[in-house]
């Protein structure tokens, strides 16, 4: 590896050695070469995105998952059944985000056929980014959506004990340029717990108003999660309201997120949906319109006349673009760790 510039708190290095690198690791646990690279390529955007909870810091988890059996790492995703305008995907407990792929082609070629695809995917791993799968429904000119449900993690309004998963829920809408979709992608919970995650192994404490130590009291270190804690849903009764609609949804109609079955509590229950606007109106009129909206909407007066006013995803692209190219800038400890377990670490 050519890390080009390093320090104590992050390295540099560039993107094929990141992709390179991640996808050695998993092709070291018996995954194929070719999905191998698809999953480090999607690891690798959620890093060059800012979601480095959903980044390399994952490969370890999944490394582990693989040992532990929750994951069978050369099992491909097929779909189980098609009805009218539905269908399941059958991860067969493979990788998450071939599962995820397979179930957004899945509703993007049925909303082509009928005008709206519904696919719910089961038996199916974490699935990474859930922005990434409905980016994929609107790049191909359809409006995307997709929840999910997974494995405990956060309190109920006014409990303490994990019951909710942190079910993110993700839109994203075709626009004038299709390579710059509208995509919203956000958690229920007030945070991720692969943000949690990273805060830990960084040493920061985590955001104010979000956690809860096992005995309800509020807490700003991350460690405290890890200890029996809780993640506290974002918007009081509003995040909350989501919260459990996408529980109650997606447990029913994918399964991830139960607890009394453990393969499942670690299992994302997945349902994506993709449909034409095409039914309702001319495609070209329909991203027009959207393009108006959203440059009125950018136009409008900031509070801050240093911060612009964004739409979602903006953030994603900028840091992306301040990102050094043709490189990715990494925790030091994390490449680290990763370097060491692809050289036969443990």
């Amino acid at each position: 590896m050519s890390a080009a510039a390093v320090n104590t708190e992050a390295v540099y290095p560039t993107l094929g050695e990141a992709r390179m690198l991640a996808a050695e690791l998993l092709q070291s646990a018996g995954t194929p070469v070719t999905a191998a690279q698809a999953i480090a390529h999607s690891l690798v955007l959620a890093e060059q995105l800012g979601h480095a909870s959903h980044g390399l810091i994952r490969v370890t988890e999944y490394l582990d998952a693989v040992a532990d059996g929750q994951v069978r790492p050369a099992e491909s995703p097929v779909v189980s059944s098609r009805a009218g305008s539905t269908a399941i995907v059958d991860g067969r407990w493979g990788w998450g985000h071939l599962a995820a792929e397979l179930g957004a082609r899945t509703a993007t070629e049925i909303a082509r056929d009928t005008g709206v695809g519904l696919v719910a995917v089961r038996n199916c791993n974490h699935s990474g980014r859930l922005g990434e799968w409905v980016e994929y429904i609107a790049r191909n000119g359809l409006v995307g959506a997709g929840f999910l449900s997974c494995g405990p993690a956060v309190a109920p309004l006014g409990g303490v004990e994990r019951v909710l998963g942190t079910n993110p829920l993700a839109v994203a809408i075709p626009t004038g340029d299709e390579e710059r979709p509208v995509v919203l992608d956000f958690a229920t919970a007030g945070v991720a717990e692969g943000k949690i995650r990273v805060a830990a192994q960084a040493g920061r404490p985590a955001p104010a108003g979000v956690l809860q130590t096992a005995d309800g009291q509020a807490t700003t270190d991350p460690r405290e999660f890890y200890a029996g804690g809780s993640i506290l849903p974002f918007g009081a009764h509003k995040g909350y309201g989501l919260s459990v609609v996408i529980q109650l949804l997606g447990e029913a109609l994918s399964g991830g997120g139960r607890p009394d079955d453990p393969r499942s509590a670690a299992a994302n229950g997945l349902v994506l949906l993709a449909f034409s606007p095409a039914g309702l109106r001319e495609p070209a009129d329909f991203t027009a319109r959207v393009d108006e909206c959203r440059d009125r909407i950018l136009a409008s007066r900031p509070a801050d006349p240093g911060a612009p006013v964004l739409m979602p995803g903006d953030v994603e692209a900028r840091h992306a673009a301040a990102q050094p190219p043709g490189q990715l800038r990494v925790s030091a400890r994390l490449w680290a760790d990763l370097r060491h377990r692809g050289k036969g670490g443990s």
